[in-house]
């Protein structure tokens, strides 16, 4: 999912991927695996400017580093569900 619209994320090799997953607050797939998100805590070291950004303004934060939902999934809520289901946790 990630790498098929890695021009609007960024492509992930697995050991990219795994590395992010095991730093992550929340990382979920939909069911069917047709959406994923992936969001770390304040905790995280993750070298990316955004990520930078957030932590130099804020004591506690959620970001949200990525969240796809496949082409052939779009328009059916997913995304919706999974953003309902971090703002639950």
């Amino acid at each position: 999912l990630n790498n098929a619209d890695a021009s609007a994320l960024s492509w992930l090799t697995p050991d990219a991927l795994a590395s992010l997953l095991q730093q992550a607050w929340h990382a979920r797939v939909a069911d069917p695996a047709d959406a994923l998100l992936i969001a770390l805590d304040q905790h995280a070291t993750y070298a990316n400017a955004n990520f930078a950004w957030m932590a130099a303004r804020f004591a506690r934060f959620v970001y949200v580093d990525r969240i796809v939902v496949a082409a052939h999934a779009r328009r059916r809520g997913l995304a919706t569900q999974l953003y309902d289901e971090l703002i639950r946790e």
